[in-house]
């Protein structure tokens, strides 16, 4: 059974903006790629997911999507919990 993480998007333009899901088994590796920008790798390939964050916050939120990721074993959706002042404001599949 697939297991996914919830990811809380805010951003100014609405269509942008929600809760986006991710197969965890989808994910190889998570990096901060700048101070404000978190890569997701999926795979084994150059594919990524980028989350873009509020101010230097990168490492706040790959510390939460590994928590996310190693929470609840065998459950379905593990809910990213950002800390408080820290949203991500972009979501780029590249």
């Amino acid at each position: 059974m697939a297991k996914f993480i919830e990811i809380p998007v805010t951003s100014a333009t609405a269509h942008l903006a929600g809760k986006k899901l991710i197969n965890v088994e989808d994910v190889s590796l998570g990096i901060c790629s700048a101070a404000n920008t978190v890569k997701l790798f999926l795979g084994t390939g150059s594919k990524h997911i980028a989350l873009t964050t509020t101010a230097a916050k990168g490492l706040d939120v790959l510390n939460a999507c590994n928590a996310a990721m190693t929470a609840n074993p065998g459950g379905i959706k593990a809910k990213v919990q950002l800390p408080s002042g820290v949203e991500i404001t972009a979501v780029a599949v590249a």
